[in-house]
């Protein structure tokens, strides 16, 4: 996995009465003195969201106190807000505030998904699968991402896929119904792994590749709608068809791809 699942940087639902929504708003303004101030009230009333939000000003690259942000993360934790173990567990995974101690983000993660986060889950998942403070058991790993993935967690599906395309689980039939699954939940990657299934094929299965090139390239995949442009423009895989060709070029370039807004431009000069 290339990065950890980022910290969540956004207020938990504000509707949990005047004083939170008033810090919300403060913390906005960047007055972050009263917004401080109003959340502790909150937080000593029991109310744990108060706590988490807490926390996460103390995070803020303005204010900096890690070790406030852990002492209220916990406190929320302690009375089960799953994605407050969740964050605590991060930090505790990548060491801010203090030494990175893989094992206590394990059991952070582990009682995150049991109190039903999707995103502690797979992050249970991923260190049952690569063995990271816990035995290695990839039994346990495709239990949870398969649980995760039914809820239509594009991670969780994408490393099943990932699993079952290398790894000691190695199925090519399962490996691309998750990839598939994730295209399906809106995950590119998932929609690019299908193409490559595609070409692969013997012969390649044109309707299939470019079936999900256009997934990709809806989903935001400039490199996708000029693949499936320059099919266009060829006619390989499809017939030929210059104003098709043009539509997706058009797209590339609404995504900021300069290729595509050259390739749109030839074509809108020829007529197209």
């Amino acid at each position: 996995m290339k990065k950890i699942i980022l910290l969540t940087t956004i207020f938990i639902s504000i509707c949990f009465g005047d004083l939170i929504s008033q810090s919300h708003e403060l913390y906005k303004k960047g007055d972050y003195k009263n917004a401080i101030k109003n959340l502790q009230k909150v937080c000593e009333k029991g109310v744990v969201e108060g706590c988490h939000n807490l926390s996460l000003i103390y995070l803020d690259k303005k204010i900096n106190n890690s070790t406030k942000a852990k002492e209220y993360l916990q406190k929320a934790c302690n009375a089960n807000l799953n994605i407050s173990c969740l964050s605590l567990g991060e930090l505790y995974e990548v060491g801010v505030g203090s030494k990175k101690d893989p094992f206590k983000a394990f059991e952070l993660y582990e009682k995150s998904c049991k109190l039903k986060s999707v995103d502690g889950c797979f992050k249970l998942g991923y260190f049952y699968e690569k063995g990271l403070a816990t035995r290695q058991n990839f039994d346990k790993a495709e239990e949870i991402y398969k649980k995760n993935c039914d809820k239509k967690d594009i991670k969780s599906c994408l490393a099943l896929g990932g699993m079952y395309e290398k790894g000691v689980k190695k199925n090519l039939e399962k490996s691309n119904q998750y990839f598939k699954k994730a295209c399906e939940n809106g995950g590119v990657e998932g929609c690019l792994k299908m193409v490559v299934f595609s070409l692969n094929t013997t012969p390649p299965n044109a309707k299939n590749i470019i079936f999900y090139l256009d997934k990709a390239c809806n989903l935001g995949n400039d490199s996708s709608c000029m693949d499936i442009g320059v099919y266009y423009t060829k006619g390989e895989l499809v017939e030929q068809n210059l104003s098709k060709a043009k539509e997706y070029f058009g797209l590339a370039c609404d995504m900021k791809n300069l290729k595509g807004c050259e390739s749109y431009r030839v074509l809108n000069e020829e007529g197209f």
